[in-house]
């Protein structure tokens, strides 16, 4: 590969890695649809749908955004699975409340793409129980987890 392509790729890598912890509510789903998704190895009408849904949820979102927002956590997850996961709390507000109704969200739009296979269940679980758990815990060094960095349209570009 010639070298200003090779340097144009490291860029992007690290462009990626510096957006794991950033994003929203938004974000966060498409990043948790496609981290289930990528284990059921195939993509279908259900996992469709369940998009088609989650765009739904969000009417403030446009189309374009979305696009762009599900191929941006698809990249993230591609650079670094593990510290996107481990993520997911800092792209979610504090409020006990709101992060449950997440976690129901996320699991009423996963079941309505059908049976998972055992590491889409298992990757689903491991994502409940991380949101379960106590923001500060979590980030004892930054106190209460707050929504990540706000994106601006120009930080969206994929």
């Amino acid at each position: 590969m010639l070298p200003f392509v090779l340097a144009a790729a490291e860029k992007e890598k690290l462009r990626l890695k510096g957006r794991i912890a950033e994003g929203n509510v938004f974000d966060a789903a498409a990043r948790v649809l496609v981290y289930i998704g990528k284990a059921q190895h195939r993509i279908d009408e259900s996992t469709f749908d369940s998009l088609r849904k989650l765009l739904l949820a969000h009417p403030e979102v446009s189309e374009a955004d979305f696009k762009a927002a599900l191929r941006e956590q698809w990249a993230i997850l591609a650079v670094d699975e593990r510290a996107a996961i481990e993520a997911l709390p800092r792209l979610l507000p504090a409020d006990a409340t709101a992060r449950r109704a997440f976690s129901d969200l996320l699991q009423e739009t996963v079941a309505a793409t059908g049976k998972l296979n055992a590491d889409a269940q298992r990757r689903l679980s491991k994502v409940l129980n991380l949101l379960a758990a106590d923001p500060a815990a979590l980030h004892p060094d930054e106190g209460i987890v707050g929504r990540g960095k706000a994106r601006t349209d120009q930080s969206r570009r994929v």
